[in-house]
């Protein structure tokens, strides 16, 4: 099981020039709590979704060898919050996303069409 890489939040707010306050006031924690991350190891997912999506990385980047750039392949990663291990799987979610967003263009076609049929009357 992949156990989570607190060290590579330093490592990204050092290579990305970014200093440990101006991290923590981005993600919106107190220096003390992004230190407790740091020095215990461990983080609430939400927490680690922020630091995420500030820096564009995906959430396995602080589990895997992998790099800040791209995404993993692997939908599922482990993630270890408050002593306890949870397991995210986004396959079936992105699943619905799309056939979301497969209805929402059909919908958009259709009012399209209907918008091209309505400016026929007029003219």
């Amino acid at each position: 099981m992949n156990t989570f890489k607190a060290f590579k939040i330093r490592e990204l707010c050092s290579e990305r020039k970014v200093s440990l306050k101006e991290l923590s006031s981005r993600v919106d924690i107190t220096q003390n709590g992004l230190q407790s991350i740091l020095n215990n190891n461990t983080t609430s997912i939400d927490t680690l979704l922020k630091i995420c999506n500030y820096f564009n990385v995906p959430i396995g980047y602080f589990f895997e060898e992998m790099p800040a750039v791209g995404y993993a392949h692997g939908i599922q990663q482990v993630a270890n919050g408050n002593g306890n291990n949870q397991v995210i799987n986004l396959s079936h979610e992105i699943d619905v996303l799309k056939k979301e967003i497969e209805g929402l263009k059909k919908e958009l076609a259709a009012k399209n069409d209907l918008i091209d049929v309505l400016r026929g009357l007029r003219g």
